[in-house]
């Protein structure tokens, strides 16, 4: 009997990973899937909506654009949800050069992007491993390089300074990486729209080894991402 990757329990649907609606059309051929309950496969959806309209809203890229634009996915979205259009505009302020800040509500862009590591992960290992293992979270935005991490920089790149190579579900949409830090985690790295960076600490296989002594998971952190 097949199992729900997310909680463990009896598997009756398949989820994509990464989210289509992250992806554009027409979609990639042999877009992956892995087993998951209705109940995680749907419980989801409000989260991962609320991520895509975050990203489209700070995207630069004509896909992102287009979203937002009117009668694109975005407009239609907020449109269909005028209390998710309502809370990002309680979220917003003007700071004291006349610019617009956006604070994201951080624990469910988390929840989706833990969620994406997970199902990258049990592609990649084959191993259930409940969502609750899964973190902690970091994410930044892609063209202010200089917030992100310098062991998430660091470890993108070989012992001879040569960049490693990532894996491409959908070219300048989404691209994916695991990566072993520096004090011996195990990450999943990804890149969406060319607008985010996220990085989620993910259980180590059990046939790895790290070269590096790992430390205690309540000891994990990343520096807090900047709005």
């Amino acid at each position: 009997m097949k199992v729900c990757i997310y909680c463990g329990a009896a598997a009756d649907t398949v989820d994509h990973v990464p989210p289509r609606s992250f992806l554009e059309r027409p979609f990639p051929p042999n877009l992956a899937t892995v087993p998951a309950c209705r109940s995680c496969n749907q419980g989801f959806s409000l989260d991962e909506a609320y991520a895509l309209v975050l990203i489209a809203q700070i995207g630069t890229s004509e896909a992102l654009l287009a979203k937002v634009d009117e009668g694109g996915q975005v407009d239609r979205a907020l449109r269909r949800a005028p209390r998710l259009e309502q809370r990002l505009l309680d979220r917003m302020e003007v700071d004291e050069s006349g610019g617009i800040r956006l604070e994201p509500e951080r624990d469910r862009l988390a929840l989706v992007f833990k969620k994406i590591a997970s199902g990258l992960h049990w592609l990649r290992y084959g191993r259930t491993v409940k969502l609750s293992e899964f973190g902690p979270v970091g994410f930044w935005p892609v063209n202010i390089e200089d917030h992100l991490p310098p062991e998430i920089a660091a470890a993108n790149y070989t012992e001879r300074f040569k960049p490693k190579r990532w894996t491409t579900v959908q070219e300048a949409v989404f691209s994916y990486i695991f990566v072993e830090l520096m004090d011996g985690r195990l990450a999943c790295v990804f890149r969406i729209h060319e607008t985010v960076w996220a990085a989620c600490v993910v259980p180590r296989p059990a046939r790895g080894k790290s070269r590096y002594r790992t430390p205690a998971q309540d000891q994990l952190s990343f520096p807090e991402p900047p709005s």
